[in-house]
Parts: C-alpha cells; structure tokens; sequence
C-alpha cells in the first residue's frame, strides 16, 4: 500500500525544482564567454566589420557586444586636442582585444558612430587567413601591400584596393631601414601586431 505524501511537501519539491532550472541559464548568460558567443559568432574581418561590430554603428552599441567589465574609455592628448577611444581587453581581464575610435557629429559629442576599429587578438582573421601574429611574409603572400607608413605611432602596411590595413611590430626592425623607410627593405619575419578596418 502507497504512503501519503503531505501536499506541502510536493509543493516544495516542485518549487525547487523551478528555482534550479532557473539558475542554470542565468548563471550561463552572465559569463563572458556566452555572451561572445552569442554575440560575434563570426571571427572574420573584413572591409566594414569585424564579426557582428560594423563601421558606422554607434559607439554606445560596443556595450551590447561585451561585458561591461571588459570595456575601458581611453583618452589620448595630440596637437589636436584630447581623443576619445574604446578599448576592449580579453577574457582574462588584461591582454589586448580590441580598439574602437569613434566620429562625432555633433559640438557635444554625443552622437558618434564608430569610425575604425583595430583588432589586437589572434582570434580573428582577415577572409585570407591573415591574423595577429602572422609575419610580413605569409601577409604579403595572401595581399598586395601598396604603402608602409607611420600613422599615430603605429607602422601601417595597407592593402591595396581594401579599407585594411596591418600594423606592424618594430622591436625587431633594424635602424639602418629608417634611412631609406623602403617596404621592400622590411624584415620578413615581421610580425602583425594589429589589423586595423576604417570607414
């Protein structure tokens, strides 16, 4: 013969229940990774975007695509006056991701899009397989690289017939090359320290 199970006590079991099935999915939301996932599903960089983040979305949309504990507001002082960026760092809380200037369009400045992005992590590539880390050589096999030159503090190689361009590291650039600052003279095994999309 079946016992009787007090009524409150199914009550109880049931409630539990909920709150653990609630628990789950929220927990998940919450972490970054999810939220990446979700947010940028596709790694690759081109013309206008990276992943699901376009030129010419407004700044304040940056906020939907990461958490919030990862966006930093930058700003740098030239013989222009003081500038405005939006660094993103990685999961772990200090290694570069990514930087997002801004154009404004008003005395205020709060009405601005996004004007360029610069990607500083591996874990996006170009639609030919270029990415951060790769050498000058494997980018000049997969591009046609049409100027090297200096732009705010930065060494840029641009692609030809693309809104791409590839900055490069210096540390290992021999002194003697400043003389001349031919491309064809830059050591090969260069590596690229950022990719960089503008409107």
């Amino acid at each position: 013969m079946m016992k009787k199970v007090p009524l409150f006590v199914v009550l109880l079991s049931l409630l539990a229940s909920l709150a653990h099935a609630q628990a789950g999915p929220a927990q998940a939301e919450d972490m970054p990774e999810a939220e990446v996932r979700k947010m940028l599903p596709d790694p690759i960089i081109d013309n206008c975007f990276v992943g699901g983040i376009e030129i010419g979305m407004a700044m304040d949309s940056i906020y939907r695509f990461f958490a919030k504990e990862r966006i930093y507001k930058v700003y740098t002082y030239d013989q222009r006056g003081r500038h405005e960026s939006i660094q993103v760092v990685d999961m772990d809380g200090h290694s570069p991701y990514m930087v997002f200037e801004p154009e404004c369009y008003d005395k205020e400045k709060t009405v601005c899009t996004i004007w360029r992005i610069t990607v500083r992590t591996p874990k996006y590539y170009t639609k030919r397989s270029i990415k951060v880390g790769n050498t000058l050589r494997e980018l000049r096999e997969a591009y046609v690289i049409s100027s090297v030159k200096w732009e705010d503090g930065n060494l840029v190689a641009q692609a030809e017939m693309m809104n791409i361009a590839f900055l490069l590291d210096t540390s290992k650039i021999p002194k003697s090359w400043y003389f001349t600052m031919s491309p064809a003279l830059l050591p090969p095994d260069a590596k690229i320290v950022g990719i960089r999309i503008t409107e």
